[in-house]
């Protein structure tokens, strides 16, 4: 179906747009003879088109509609649901805007004097005992060590790895913990590190050398290895 209007030639009796001149097909001159086709089909698509557009306006109105936000009771916005505390009773607001005064009630009566007697009474002799022997027994100095641990970082070290010059401090961790004993600090090769009797490091040479820890004959050892810079 054609929406722009034709014209039929009065030659070959062929249809072409009423847009041109002369007839496409055999060139004739538009005249008087040439003549409208039908304009049956032309109506037809032109209802079509109008019924089409017609259906498109109706369902953009009506996305338009659904799409704006719903308009809210009044009724339900002045209406409040009771709410209701943990004990059960009412705590919604009366019309007149006063809230229930129950609550204020039995806010008052929350607090009774047993309450108060079993705080006071919250601390017993037992507590106090109780605390007293929770100190532990001091340890006996002559007792002996068990154990003896390098340390670094706070943690155990075996196996270190430090640079020409520097400097490493070590601590030492003895199982018990026993004051007064004496620690002794040895290197297996004092051209490659040194230590003192304090536990201090210090990287010689290039190498490799071995680190004794002796406390009551217990010992522990570290492997130190020194490289270049």
């Amino acid at each position: 179906m054609a929406v722009i209007s034709e014209v039929k030639c009065g030659r070959c009796d062929r249809r072409y747009s009423g847009f041109r001149s002369r007839c496409p097909y055999c060139g004739a001159r538009r005249n008087k003879r040439g003549k409208h086709a039908d304009d049956t089909e032309n109506a037809k698509a032109k209802v079509i088109i109008g019924v089409l557009l017609l259906v498109v306006l109706i369902a953009a109105a009506m996305i338009l509609i659904l799409s704006l936000p719903g308009k809210t009771d009044p009724d339900a916005q002045g209406a409040e649901s009771p709410t209701y505390s943990d004990d059960g009773n009412n705590t919604s607001a009366s019309p007149g805007g006063d809230a229930n005064t129950s609550d204020d009630a039995n806010a008052g009566a929350s607090t009774s004097p047993s309450d108060d007697a079993n705080a006071g009474a919250s601390t017993s002799p037992s507590d106090d005992a109780n605390a007293g022997a929770s100190t532990s027994p001091p340890i006996d100095p002559n007792a002996k060590v068990q154990s003896v641990s390098i340390m670094y970082g706070g943690e155990a070290k075996v196996d270190v790895t430090m640079k020409v010059g520097e400097t490493l401090p070590l601590k030492v961790k003895m199982t018990p913990e026993i004051e007064g004993k004496v620690a002794q600090w040895d290197t297996s090769d004092a051209t490659v590190a040194t230590v003192t009797m304090d536990g201090v490091v210090k990287a010689i040479s290039k190498g490799k050398t071995t680190l004794t820890l002796t406390i009551d004959g217990v010992k522990a050892e570290c492997t130190v290895r020194v490289r270049d810079k």
